[in-house]
């Protein structure tokens, strides 16, 4: 019986069993990202957060921003 039948059969309905994988995942990924993210000097186009993970190769919100105050 594969993990996920064995899961199901013991009454752990399949939305709680993600939201548990997801749990587990973010306890051991999001503070070894957040180490990396540091090391790499905090780049400006990476937003990392409990929520979500951008990654922008070309971000331009700064130029924006000095042209549209300057």
């Amino acid at each position: 019986m594969t993990t996920i039948k064995l899961i199901l059969s013991k009454g752990l309905n399949f939305p709680s069993f993600l939201s548990l994988m997801n749990a587990i995942l973010k306890k051991i990924f999001l503070p070894k990202t957040l180490k990396h993210y540091e090391k790499i000097g905090k780049p400006y186009g990476i937003i990392i957060h409990d929520h979500m993970l951008k990654f922008h190769n070309n971000d331009i919100r700064k130029k924006i921003k000095k042209e549209l105050l300057d």
